[in-house]
């Protein structure tokens, strides 16, 4: 089930605007895809804390198209947290007192991605959750769910000779998965009864996910 309609049910569930000292109101003058917005001033703003499906995954679209609806020509209220590396100012925005970064997890379109943990991260890792249990948008099972068994994972890179190792088994027929951490890493392999995927500096240390979906939805996944 999504919360969204052509009137916006609000299913709010953190509280209003945790860290409020940089709160400034704008107006969304284009939404690039599900996480990224730009204003009435041109900055680009990258909503903190959550990540959508990349460009070709499934559900990119409909991302894109659930900010575009809430958001898109209307007034926003902006909690600035800096930039990135790409410039983009890095926030949480706001709509009818409605967490938008946290609405966004909770129909299932993104997934928790922090780097530094704030305010706002309580109420945005109960969202995924909630969308989790409900089993909605990125986190509906797959047909093939079950199907594989996480061998060996090593993130771990204490040196330069050092690299990760991913094992999987397979207990169904051949079928097409994509891998991806908490970023934006991207893997599309095609898994018969085992395959094997040796990395670099891709799985952080302090902890991250493993996400494995396949054309029909979720097949594995593991965080630490």
């Amino acid at each position: 089930m999504i919360i969204f309609s052509g009137i916006l049910y609000w299913n709010y569930t953190g509280s209003f605007f945790n860290n409020s000292s940089n709160l400034n109101e704008f107006i969304v003058e284009r939404v690039v895809d599900g996480d990224t917005i730009v204003l009435n001033n041109s900055l680009k703003v990258r909503l903190k804390g959550i990540n959508t499906p990349e460009h070709g995954m499934s559900l990119d679209i409909a991302a894109g198209e659930f900010l575009r609806e809430l958001i898109l020509n209307k007034s926003i209220l902006l909690d600035n947290h800096g930039t990135d590396r790409y410039s983009r100012i890095l926030g949480y925005v706001f709509i009818s007192g409605t967490n938008v970064n946290e609405l966004i997890l909770t129909n299932g379109f993104a997934h928790l991605y922090y780097y530094d943990k704030d305010n706002y991260y309580s109420s945005m890792e109960d969202a995924e959750l909630s969308a989790r249990k409900k089993e909605l948008g990125i986190w509906a099972p797959s047909k093939n769910y079950g199907c594989l068994e996480l061998d060996e994972f090593i993130w771990l890179d204490e040196g330069e000779d050092d690299s990760e190792r991913l094992v999987l088994k397979n207990s169904c027929e051949s079928f097409n998965i994509i891998i991806k951490d908490d970023a934006t890493h991207i893997y599309e392999r095609e898994i018969g009864d085992e395959i094997t995927l040796e990395t670099k500096d891709i799985w952080n240390d302090n902890g991250d996910s493993l996400y494995i979906w396949d054309e029909y939805g979720l097949v594995l996944f593991k965080r630490y």
